[in-house]
């Protein structure tokens, strides 16, 4: 209880610190879902060719 305690007085008493808290909170658990979200992507994707897709040969623009 005395963590709780700590934590309240200097993360929520004032509202400059809460204000920051909430920021701050933002800021990491957007940092973390962005990252989480590549890695379920990539994972997801692995294998995929990345880049434009290519032409059969014989069909390229000015082949003739």
């Amino acid at each position: 209880m005395a963590l709780v305690r700590q934590a309240y007085g200097a993360l929520l008493r004032r509202s400059s610190a809460f204000a920051l808290t909430v920021v701050l909170g933002a800021v990491l658990f957007e940092r973390a879902f962005d990252q989480g979200a590549d890695a379920i992507f990539e994972h997801l994707n692995e294998g995929v060719r990345k880049g434009p897709p290519s032409l059969p040969r014989g069909n390229a623009p000015g082949s003739g």
